[in-house]
């Protein structure tokens, strides 16, 4: 199967471009998917697990006691990309 790996046997991040080996696997009891590849298409998925794509904006999502932070880098750098990143991120971080 391509670029899929299973962390804490919770969450699947998949890095491939074939989104069928990531929704078959997906439904197999995870509580939440990451897309980490730009080009993998994930619209129109059937599943009913949360699906996140990364891409070139900065987010966070916490799920229990687990924080998953995303940041741009796509400009080669967080300043480059957008400098608002940096304060946001340090809020995130020490709540």
């Amino acid at each position: 199967m391509e670029s899929i790996e299973a962390y804490d046997e919770k969450w699947i991040v998949y890095g491939g471009v074939d989104s069928t080996a990531f929704f078959n696997k997906l439904n197999d009891g995870h509580s939440m998917g990451f897309v980490t590849n730009p080009f993998c298409n994930i619209e129109g998925g059937n599943w009913m697990t949360p699906v996140y794509k990364t891409g070139s904006n900065y987010r966070h999502v916490e799920q229990g006691d687990h924080l998953m932070v995303f940041l741009d880098n796509y400009k080669d750098g967080l300043r480059k990309s957008n400098p608002n990143q940096w304060p946001w991120l340090i809020r995130i971080l020490e709540r």
